[in-house]
């Protein structure tokens, strides 16, 4: 899977996790080749990207346990849905 956005290029190699949806936000996490980042990616109902972000590989687990803070902090940055 190769995914772009601007001059960044990124291909992942697998998916670390994939949440369930909550608040119409699911998140997806991916391992970028050659690098210790994974690409996280804020999913809505379509399936449609609407934010993404490296992260250290070693605490993407963290984004996964908390998902739920994530998302909601996302929406307060974003104004509350």
């Amino acid at each position: 899977m190769t995914q772009k956005r601007g001059h960044m290029t990124t291909e992942s190699v697998f998916t670390y996790f994939e949440t369930h949806p909550y608040r119409g936000v699911r998140i997806r996490a991916t391992q970028i080749i050659d690098s210790q980042a994974a690409l996280v990616v804020f999913l809505d109902d379509a399936d449609t990207e609407i934010d993404r972000f490296q992260y250290p590989a070693y605490r993407v687990w963290n984004i996964s346990a908390h998902a739920e803070e994530w998302i909601d902090g996302y929406w307060l940055k974003r104004g509350a849905r």
